[in-house]
C-alpha cells in the first residue's frame, strides 16, 4: 500500500499521520514534506507511525533523513507509536537511540513540554 501522508497540528507541533508503507519509491514523500515544514518555519514535528504496516531500509534511511534535516534548521522530529514490526526495524537499526521514540502520542507531546 503506498504511504499516505495526513497533517495535523496541537499547540505549536505538527504531527504527520502516516499509513501504508514507508519503503521505497514513496520515501521520497516523506523526506520532502519534512523538507517543507521545516522552509515554512515549523520546529516541533512528530511522526505517527501506527499504520505504517512495514518499512524497509530505505524508509528507515527516511526517518534518519528527516530527523538529520530538522536538525540542521535547529528543529526536532520524533517518533512515536510504532508497530511491533516497525518498531523491531527501528531497534535492530539503534535508530531508537538518536530519535527518540515514544510507545503514546501523548507522551511524544509531553516531551515537547
Amino acid at each position: 500500500m503506498a504511504l499516505q501522508i495526513t497533517e495535523r497540528e496541537k499547540r505549536d507541533i505538527v504531527i504527520l499521520d502516516l499509513a501504508g508503507d514507508l519503503v521505497s519509491p514513496d520515501c521520497g514523500t516523506l523526506t520532502g514534506r519534512v523538507k517543507e515544514l521545516l522552509a515554512s518555519g515549523k520546529k516541533k514535528i512528530l511522526l505517527n507511525l501506527k499504520d505504517v504496516a512495514r518499512t524497509d531500509s530505505l524508509g528507515l534511511g527516511s526517518l534518519a533523513a528527516s530527523y538529520v534535516s530538522a536538525q540542521r534548521q535547529e528543529a526536532v522530529v520524533k517518533l512515536f507509536s510504532p508497530n511491533d514490526r516497525v518498531g523491531e526495524a527501528i531497534q535492530a537499526t539503534r535508530l531508537d537511540y538518536v530519535i527518540d521514540t515514544y510507545s503514546r502520542e501523548k507522551d511524544a507531546l509531553a516531551s515537547f513540554d
